[in-house]
């Protein structure tokens, strides 16, 4: 998996291109197709941009908006989880979990991103 740091607004500018989002601010979490309009950055908790091969995360763990690209590569090993929702959130989620080995040829999760949403 490829994993690029990224500024808040080209994180935002490139996730707003992508199919589906979960947004949380201050006032609300929305989860589902991506917003026609951008959140404003001040009130963003965290913001994940996804399809099928690429994760776009805005979080805030401290003052500053960070931002990481998680882009899958051809020859990652995955593993996909399909998640049910409560209504309000669509029907399921799906979420891709990166493998990799540890130094003693154990598998272990390298990483998970977003990849799918299914709503109504």
């Amino acid at each position: 998996m490829k994993r690029e740091v990224m500024t808040a607004e080209q994180a935002l500018k490139e996730g707003m291109q992508l199919p589906f989002a979960l947004i949380r601010t201050w006032e609300q979490v929305c989860l589902g197709p991506t917003p026609a309009q951008s959140p404003a950055p001040e009130t963003l908790l965290e913001a994940r941009f996804f399809d099928g091969d690429r994760e776009i995360r805005l979080f805030r763990p401290e003052e500053a908006l960070c931002a990481v690209s998680l882009t899958r590569e051809p020859e990652d090993r995955i593993l996909e989880e399909r998640y049910e929702l409560e209504e309000r959130f669509g029907r399921s989620l799906t979420c891709c979990r990166h493998l990799g080995n540890d130094s003693d040829g154990q598998t272990v999760f390298t990483a998970a991103r977003l990849s799918h949403w299914e709503g109504d």
